[in-house]
């Protein structure tokens, strides 16, 4: 398959934060982000909540420049503790899957994870990056025992990504804002500027074509 833009640009981003790996940052470190954690998510947190799917409403993500439709499906690994995610997204009409994976660190609390990625098309390096990340909050629904909307934090020297979740591919515009003012209540750099807004007008019901199973490959 001929290389999109979107394939290009991930590619840019890569290299870059290879390169951004060497340099340092006293703002991002698994301590800081932890201190992001809402209070919910330091008493009782649980990752098995976070299993299906989820609709992206807003990011700051330089990697998803040029996307649409994006979509995370999450499937938490009981035996390591894993979070072993596909983020699909579209450019133009054509789908792509990146395998994300949020691993445990030692020494750290609950919601703190050092997230890499598979990336499509033996795009090489993606699982030597390890971007800090924490769960900023997780609200559980009112009937389930799984959570309802989600938001994560995750940073790499001095790239930052911020991205916003619910379980329905539709959000209430007064709902979003009140996440978005929630993650910065949390020490969260929140740049109105930066957000990008996702619309899942058109898009498929379910851009994610099968169910995700763990496989040897992805643990």
């Amino acid at each position: 398959m001929a290389a999109t833009p979107f394939v290009l640009g991930l590619v840019v981003v890569t290299l870059s934060l290879q390169l951004a790996t060497l340099a340092s940052s006293a703002n991002c470190s698994y301590d800081g982000v932890a201190a992001l954690r809402s209070d919910a998510v330091q008493a009782s947190f649980n990752p098995q909540w976070m299993d299906g799917l989820w609709y992206e409403h807003s990011y700051e993500d330089v990697a998803q420049a040029g996307a649409s439709c994006q979509t995370l499906t999450s499937l938490y690994n009981n035996s390591t503790g894993q979070i072993v995610s596909q983020f699909t997204v579209k450019y133009g009409q054509t789908p792509f899957t990146i395998v994300e994976k949020y691993d445990t660190v030692e020494g750290q609390p609950k919601g703190v994870y050092r997230k890499s990625v598979d990336a499509p098309f033996g795009i090489p390096g993606g699982h030597l990056i390890g971007l800090k990340t924490a769960v900023i909050d997780a609200k559980q629904g009112t009937s389930t025992l799984q959570y309802e909307s989600l938001i994560l934090y995750s940073c790499v020297a001095f790239v930052q990504e911020l991205v916003f979740f619910s379980r329905r591919p539709t959000i209430d515009e007064s709902e979003l804002a009140d996440m978005i003012k929630f993650a910065a209540s949390q020490g969260v750099d929140v740049a109105a500027d930066s957000l990008q807004r996702v619309n899942h007008t058109g898009c498929d019901s379910h851009t994610v074509s099968e169910p995700l199973v763990l496989s040897p490959l992805l643990v």
